[in-house]
């Protein structure tokens, strides 16, 4: 039986399972396609700091 299911094999999904294995938990990943063939792959695993709000905080697009 498993502890946990992830939907999505990209690479939120696949670190996550990875994490909570590494805990001793039972992961399934449930993916239709080929793991990262989804927002993994448009988004090419970029991080993105326009879009990580809140952008008004002083020095947030200094560390990014």
């Amino acid at each position: 039986m498993d502890d946990v299911v992830i939907l999505g094999g990209g690479v939120v999904g696949l670190a996550s399972a990875l994490a909570l294995a590494r805990e001793g938990l039972q992961v399934r990943v449930l993916e239709r396609g080929e793991p990262g063939c989804g927002a993994s792959h448009g988004n090419c695993g970029t991080i993105t700091p326009s879009h990580a709000p809140p952008l008004t905080m002083p020095g947030v697009l200094g560390h990014a």
